[in-house]
């Protein structure tokens, strides 16, 4: 259920920039996954779809792209990716992102703006 959240937070970004812009519509999302992260991006289209009705992003495609986040375990010292099973390939232990690692981040967007009237 965080996929909401965070998607509903991801929306009232864009729509911030795209009004800031001038733009008229919303076209294209680029969003940045964290390796470490359990979001499907699935359920987010799913979520963005029904709340963006009615919006300037309504019908906007979503574009993901996956960052890697690199750990270092508190265990063995094994450097490695960090992947949504959150535990160290090496030795199994436990492994916790850092608290500054957001799951998903909105990136750009790509937005109709109206030509200018000379």
């Amino acid at each position: 259920m965080h996929e909401l959240a965070i998607t509903e937070d991801i929306l009232t970004a864009a729509l911030d920039a795209a009004r800031r812009a001038g733009a008229r519509a919303i076209r294209r999302l680029h969003l940045m996954l964290s390796s470490a992260s359990h979001i499907e991006p699935e359920t987010v289209r799913l979520h963005f779809t029904l709340i963006s009705r009615g919006t300037p992003a309504e019908g906007a495609e979503l574009v993901f792209n996956t960052r890697a986040v690199e750990q270092v375990c508190r265990h063995c010292g094994r450097v490695f990716t960090a992947t949504s099973d959150l535990t160290c390939p090496a030795c199994g232990a436990p492994a916790l992102p850092e608290p500054a690692d957001h799951e998903m981040t909105l990136e750009d967007i790509d937005v109709d703006v109206p030509a200018e009237r000379s």
